[in-house]
């Protein structure tokens, strides 16, 4: 069973080793999909991890946690993880105004490629 704490977490080498492959999947206005495929050498994730960066600027604090824990539901809940892929999704300020159905709708079909 995989826990709900390592679907979000990531090392900071994988951080790094992952921004270098990434490549952008979906953007709409406020939020922007960065995916790459597990190639790390001792990543052996038999899941997909998504990390969520949501800057100061982009809100304020109830907010900005509230956005985070809609969008780590739909990645649960949807089972997105099970695609083999790491996720960064870049959260701006524009994403606050996003409601949790046009959330779930953009995570989907950026899951679907």
């Amino acid at each position: 069973m995989i826990k709900f704490k390592d679907l979000f977490s990531f090392k900071r080498n994988e951080i790094q080793a992952f921004l270098k492959e990434a490549k952008l999947c979906k953007q709409i206005k406020g939020l922007k999909l960065l995916q790459a495929p597990f190639s790390l050498p001792d990543s052996e994730q038999n899941h997909g991890k998504l990390l969520v960066v949501t800057p100061r600027r982009s809100g304020k604090a109830h907010k900005r946690n509230q956005l985070r824990r809609r969008i780590k539901a739909v990645f649960y809940e949807e089972k997105l993880y099970q695609k083999h892929v790491a996720s960064i999704l870049f959260v701006y300020k524009e994403a606050m105004e996003l409601d949790f159905n046009q959330i779930k709708e953009f995570l989907t079909d950026a899951f679907k490629k």
